[in-house]
């Protein structure tokens, strides 16, 4: 593996070990959906918990990290199929060989009701009626 290692894991060699301190705020996080039905939502009761994300260290001496999580953050970490085990490449979906923080099950669950909210395109296609205006030259309004 190479990048940045997720929220809820530690490095360990060419894989990945669950971070005992970090793991119960992601299954906490996934409780939290459960409750709360929203990423909007978990967002703001993970910052109300005082959840914040890992602190990183640079090589150039900075810091950085250790603010709440985000909506976007949170999104993330809920669709993650690394968090169930998995390991996404491109657009495949593989076993990993790391330990699971989520059941897969449960992992399936939310993935089938987020897509479940998601929200619709608004195309042609989905349109009740077409709008009377639609393709009507622009016209500019006489000033007397």
């Amino acid at each position: 593996m190479g990048g940045t290692v997720p929220f809820g894991y530690q490095p360990d060699g060419r894989s990945l070990k669950i971070d005992e301190t970090e793991a119960p705020i992601v299954r906490h996080i996934y409780t939290l959906h459960e409750e709360l039905g929203s990423v909007r939502a978990v967002a703001e009761r993970a910052e109300e918990l005082g959840y914040r994300t890992r602190v990183r260290h640079f090589a150039s001496g900075s810091t950085g990290g250790g603010q709440p999580f985000a909506r976007g953050h949170i999104h993330q970490i809920l669709t993650n199929p690394l968090y169930a085990g998995r390991i996404r490449h491109h657009d495949k979906v593989y076993d990993g060989q790391h330990p699971a923080i989520i059941e897969p099950a449960q992992w399936e669950d939310l993935q089938n009701r987020l897509s479940a909210d998601a929200a619709r395109s608004r195309g042609r296609e989905n349109a009740a009626s077409r709008s009377p205006l639609a393709g009507k030259p622009l016209t500019k309004p006489e000033i007397a």
